[in-house]
């Protein structure tokens, strides 16, 4: 199973959205939730999907995120430095 909304498949590592998950573990994006709405029955698994915030998944995809831009601005600080700087 894919880490990605269960309606639109957005990846959560290449965005920047709050992420919702229903009882069973399925996750929607903000935009899906607010779509269908708490009181809609998760189209994998049937449960109420209510308005439980996956926190864990929002922290993971922001360090990812922070490590990426840290690594590639130390990249591209290299790259840009004259040679006898490297």
């Amino acid at each position: 199973e894919d880490i990605t909304c269960l309606i639109c498949f957005l990846d959560p590592f290449k965005s920047k959205t709050k992420w919702f998950q229903c009882p069973g573990g399925h996750l929607l994006c903000d935009g899906c939730h607010d779509t269908l709405g708490d009181s809609s029955p998760c189209p994998v698994c049937s449960l109420q999907i209510g308005s439980f915030r996956n926190r864990a998944l929002e922290k993971l995809t922001e360090k990812a995120q922070e490590r990426k831009c840290a690594a590639f601005r130390k990249g591209a600080q290299r790259e840009h430095q004259p040679e006898s700087y490297q």
